[in-house]
């Protein structure tokens, strides 16, 4: 007969886990909930065999191979918000330098291509401005013609297409649009993304880029957000230049006021003095004027101050100044310009301002246009002497009876005719 004990040891392992799991199950029928007093037995993992991780680490010699270097932080290219921060962040640096620049349209052209070039690699960028008439004006060749040439019509169709429609270009989205492709061929320049600057439903101009490094980085995101700011940063610029226009423009005639005038024009006189260039001032009065206010006639008076101001404008150069001194009075500084010269621009002046009143289609009292002019000459004067002289000289055309009386510039004034 076998004795009670002697069954124990030949208990396997699978009846000691029965055991183990009879003594839980009672336990928990008693209420021990806690998970320490429901395990009576520790169960613990058998141990692995890692050789090679024992020979190691019992062994005092150095490994046989050197320990591998961190792998390189990967390079995270700048998303499109990053970009769009830098250049808002290009602009606020770039417009305390450039609020009261004469040529703010050149400098921010500059700045466009800059941030272009500098956040997208693109090359070959151009900004078209629209102007007053409708008519598309490259800012950069606007800006470096010189002052006495013709600016050439830009010839675009592609441009035009662009400025007339308001919606986007991009090359590598045409294939969907046989005729757009045909058009792009057109042009002489093959455009990668062109865009417009559109502000209340209005396209005020029109930016291109001709070459990226990358053409895939236009996406759409990037163009949804690269697109408006550039036109924000536009917007910004259009608004600076007409609040700071209309401190410097008389409203009526659009030429500048009699201080601003006065202000332009020292300095744009000392600049030829210093360049040994000749100046000549226009002094062109509007006789009959008043007569038009005496008679109520106030629409017309107004629009005849605007239609002579505006030729004024169109026929002087980007660099002459344009001033009115009274209702009657403008005054023109032409530089670079000899008597011979002055007199033949003061006669098509005359015959476009004459030709413009006959447009404007209503009848009113004889206004008669004159002109007086009045040269630097040798003797370098200051500028309150050739404005006197120049008034005398159109005070003396009416004395004549001739449209255009021309002053010499030795003859004293007494300082009556301002």
């Amino acid at each position: 007969m076998i004795p009670p004990d002697a069954s124990l040891p030949m208990l396997g392992t699978g009846a000691l886990a029965l055991i183990g799991l009879l003594y839980v199950i009672v336990r928990f029928q008693r209420g021990e909930r806690s998970i320490v007093a429901m395990l009576p037995l520790r169960m613990e993992r058998p141990p692995q065999s890692t050789p090679a991780a024992i020979s190691q680490s019992e062994s005092s010699d150095p490994p046989s191979s050197p320990v591998a270097a961190p792998a390189p932080a990967p390079v995270i290219e700048p998303t499109v918000d990053t970009i769009a921060g830098r250049m808002v962040g290009k602009f606020n640096s770039w417009l305390p330098d450039h609020g009261e620049d004469q040529s703010l349209w050149r400098a921010f052209d500059q700045l466009v291509r800059e941030i272009l070039c500098d956040e997208l690699e693109a090359t070959r960028v151009r900004c078209f401005h629209r102007e007053a008439a409708g008519n598309v004006d490259d800012n950069s060749a606007k800006d470096l013609k010189p002052a006495d040439s013709v600016q050439p019509e830009v010839r675009s169709t592609l441009i035009e297409h662009v400025l007339a429609t308001g919606r986007e270009y991009v090359a590598r989205d045409i294939d969907g649009s046989p005729l757009l492709k045909e058009l792009a061929t057109e042009d002489a320049d093959n455009w990668a993304w062109v865009w417009p600057i559109r502000v209340e439903q209005r396209s005020l101009g029109v930016v291109a880029i001709a070459e990226l490094r990358d053409a895939d980085i236009l996406t759409q995101r990037l163009r949804q957000t690269i697109g408006p700011l550039i036109t924000l940063l536009w917007s910004s610029v259009e608004n600076l230049v007409r609040l700071r226009s209309g401190t410097r423009t008389d409203q009526a005639s659009g030429v500048l006021t009699r201080s601003e005038f006065f202000q332009l024009a020292e300095r744009t006189l000392a600049e030829s003095y210093a360049q040994h260039e000749p100046l000549v001032l226009l002094v062109l009065t509007l006789e009959g004027l008043r007569r038009l206010d005496d008679g109520g006639q106030w629409r017309e008076r107004d629009a005849l101050v605007k239609a002579v101001g505006g030729v004024l404008l169109q026929r002087v150069r980007s660099d002459d100044l344009v001033g009115r001194f009274a209702d009657d009075r403008f005054v023109v500084a032409l530089r670079r310009l000899d008597v011979g010269l002055g007199r033949l621009l003061s006669q098509k002046i005359l015959a476009a301002a004459n030709e413009r009143i006959g447009e404007l289609g209503f009848e009113c009292p004889a206004v008669m246009l004159r002109v007086g002019l009045s040269p630097t000459g040798q003797s370098e004067p200051r500028l309150r002497e050739i404005l006197k002289l120049g008034f005398y000289a159109a005070s003396e055309a009416r004395r004549q009876g001739v449209p255009l009386f021309v002053a010499e510039s030795n003859r004293e004034t007494s300082g009556d005719e301002l």
